[in-house]
């Protein structure tokens, strides 16, 4: 996995520092590149990638010529810098469809990476890429779930296919699918209701992939709302505290019931952490009157932030936050003149409702 991440780092050089090359001797350094990528050396290995990246298209038929080399390090080393340089690439499909079954996975993963830069808008070559969801190695399938987002061919296939992947046994690749489906943006709503399937998961992190996936992509609000509400009795906190906050922000007033959790939040030992609470505590309004007292006590953080925080929070509830009216006349003398305007503007809202 830690190689993997380094080439993917490369690959992002790539895609900013093809072409930069040119002059006398190009074909004899492409040729020395070439060869290096063969190297038992990895550092050597990245700096041929490198180096081929910056020679750019010019280097595009010496790499389709080694994508069926001996040597996985060189076929792998290709596709990368093919994939980098993207359409100009277009004479490697062949080969690279090819490369998408081959004998290794580093292989086939940056086959299929290369694949969806070169020819996104080619429905058939997406399809190619799409079998590898159900590739024998899981870094393969979490690679293709990655990229698979830059395809700009038959979308309704690719998020039907990414909705099926969230029932992937490997957790990698459940996160991987949750991050492009994110990424599709609304094109994604047929795959809310899968998403909201893996909101019944007791996995923290899937949990909260799955909420900011529902936040970009929508679907049935009043289903997901449910689930949610049935998350506020998780055994898991991480999963309690994620639903309260998630059920503040998108249902506001009406999400009284997520207010005992939100409690809870605010107790964490971590300023930012309670502040968050704060912020949804003030989404919900009127509602989290209950809340008033435990609000109340954050007007005396050392935080500036949650000072503030606090004082937005005990205005957005209004007039049955009264109690509070004190408190708040005396941050009116805040050192912090933030904290000073969010309390003048509370007491606003307390006295003329």
């Amino acid at each position: 996995m830690k190689r993997c991440a380094v080439w993917f780092g490369l690959f992002a050089l790539i895609l900013t520092g093809c072409g930069d090359g040119g002059g006398f001797g190009q074909r004899t350094r492409t040729a020395i590149a070439i060869r290096q990528l063969g190297s038992a050396d990895a550092n050597t290995q990245d700096k041929a990638i490198q180096t081929l990246a910056k020679i750019g298209v010019e280097a595009v038929p010496d790499l389709i010529d080694v994508l069926d080399d001996e040597k996985p390090q060189v076929r792998r080393g290709a596709a990368i810098v093919l994939g980098g340089i993207g359409p100009p690439a277009a004479a490697a499909v062949p080969k690279l469809k090819a490369c998408v079954a081959d004998g290794e996975a580093d292989v086939r993963m940056w086959a299929a990476s290369a694949l969806v830069s070169v020819a996104a808008t080619d429905a058939e070559v997406v399809a190619l890429v799409l079998k590898l969801l159900e590739d024998e190695s899981a870094q393969v399938r979490s690679a293709t779930a990655h990229w698979i987002r830059k395809a700009r061919a038959s979308v309704d296939v690719v998020v039907r296919a990414l909705a099926e992947t969230l029932r992937d046994p490997d957790q990698h690749v459940r996160h991987a699918a949750l991050r492009s489906l994110r990424g599709l943006g609304p094109q994604a709503r047929d795959a809310a209701p899968a998403v909201i399937g893996l909101l019944g998961a007791e996995d923290p992190g899937l949990f909260s992939d799955a909420l900011w996936v529902l936040s970009e992509i929508g679907g049935d609000a009043q289903a997901a709302r449910a689930v949610l509400e049935a998350a506020l009795a998780s055994q898991d906190e991480a999963v309690r505290y994620e639903a309260a906050h998630f059920l503040a922000e998108r249902f506001r007033s009406d999400a009284e019931a997520c207010v005992p959790a939100l409690l809870a939040a605010l107790r964490q030992r971590h300023w930012a952490d309670a502040r968050r609470a704060l912020v949804s505590l003030a989404s919900v309004g009127p509602q989290a009157a209950a809340a008033a007292p435990a609000i109340l006590e954050s007007l005396q953080h050392e935080q500036w932030e949650m000072r503030q925080a606090a004082a937005v929070a005990l205005g957005a509830i209004g007039p049955a936050a009264k109690e509070a009216i004190p408190a708040l006349t005396k941050a009116l003398s805040d050192d912090d003149e933030d904290v000073r305007a969010a309390a003048a503007e509370a007491i606003k809202k307390i006295e003329t409702r």
